[in-house]
């Protein structure tokens, strides 16, 4: 009866993450929606970079005050701990992150992680498609939280959520890169209807506004006034 429902809250969180479309959106709800299979007090997102050597952080949530392994950390991932976890393809656990950090002082992000409170984590990584895209670092301030139990509720998801990560990360590329588009079409139509030195408008901005004003005068059939004014020493100005 335990499996039967937690194949159903399985279920039932994998639909609801597939409905989101931007990354942050998806991992939101995940913080929300995974305290009912995994117990953690954070959560964090890691991505393998297009070169396939480095490994940044993507997104991260957690319940401790500082959160001080924040997005942009970059760590390689040759030869790395967490390139054993990818070839590995299970999740690693780490009961206590105190010895871990003792047995392998030069580990920085493991340090920022105790500094945070984190005493257990459990490190699953991500493949979509047969290809390796990050992880997703589940963190408690309990020491021996994780178990067996945990590895393989993350495995029999591990696919899906691969894909439902990679399609998200991919929709909010499109996105931000759309965003840019806009933002770089709006500036060349600034600069083609304005002064560069002065910051007004310019002879084809002016002209073109006159005309729609004069549209709408003989519209709404009002008059239309228009001042001009020959300004001697402009430049001093």
């Amino acid at each position: 009866e335990r499996q039967t429902q937690e194949r159903e809250r399985l279920a039932r969180v994998t639909e609801q993450a597939n409905a989101g479309l931007l990354l942050d959106e998806v991992l939101d709800f995940l913080y929300e929606s995974f305290r009912e299979l995994i117990p953690y007090d954070r959560i964090g997102l890691a991505l393998i970079e297009e070169d396939g050597k480095t490994v940044r952080a993507r997104w991260a949530r957690s319940d401790a005050s500082v959160v001080r392994l924040r997005r942009g950390y970059e760590a390689p991932l040759q030869d790395s701990s967490l390139e054993q976890v990818i070839r590995g393809g299970k999740p690693r656990i780490i009961n206590d992150l105190r010895a871990y950090l003792d047995e392998h002082p030069g580990s920085d992000s493991t340090r920022l992680i105790v500094q945070e409170g984190m005493r257990a984590s459990l490190t699953c990584p991500l493949v979509a498609l047969g290809r390796p895209i990050g992880f997703i670092f589940f963190s408690s301030t309990r020491a021996r939280t994780y178990s067996d139990l945990h590895q393989d509720l993350f495995l029999r998801i591990a696919g899906q959520l691969s894909v439902i990560v990679e399609k998200s990360r991919l929709y909010q590329q499109v996105t931000d890169l759309n965003r840019q588009l806009m933002a770089t079409q709006r500036a060349l139509e600034h600069q083609a209807m304005h002064d560069a030195l002065t910051g007004l408008w310019n002879r084809a901005a002016i002209l073109e506004l006159l005309e729609k004003e004069l549209a709408r005068s003989r519209r709404e059939q009002r008059p239309l006034s228009a001042v001009m004014a020959d300004i001697d020493r402009f430049k001093q100005l």
